[in-house]
């Protein structure tokens, strides 16, 4: 139970007070030092995986670029000479 000292102060409410910040202290540190870093590892494969089904799907969407050559085809190159 919670008891007076003689000079009466809850000396269980202040032990519970220094476990609950001890408790803080180390819930923060695997937060900042395991979470943090995870989450951001796993944002940045989301990001990949976005990109590379983004490139796949519209690729049959692309047209040539501008100012590149456009490739002839067999017919044309026996035309041609």
């Amino acid at each position: 139970g919670v008891h007076l000292s003689a000079d009466g102060h809850w000396w269980v409410a202040e032990e519970l007070a220094k476990a609950d910040s001890g408790f803080g202290v180390a819930f923060a540190t695997v937060i900042t030092l395991y979470l943090i870093p995870c989450s951001l590892l796993v944002s940045e494969d989301c990001g990949r995986i976005l990109s590379v089904l983004r490139h796949w799907y519209f690729k049959p969407f692309r047209t040539p670029t501008a100012g590149a050559p456009a490739s002839r085809s067999n017919r044309d190159k026996q035309i041609a000479g």
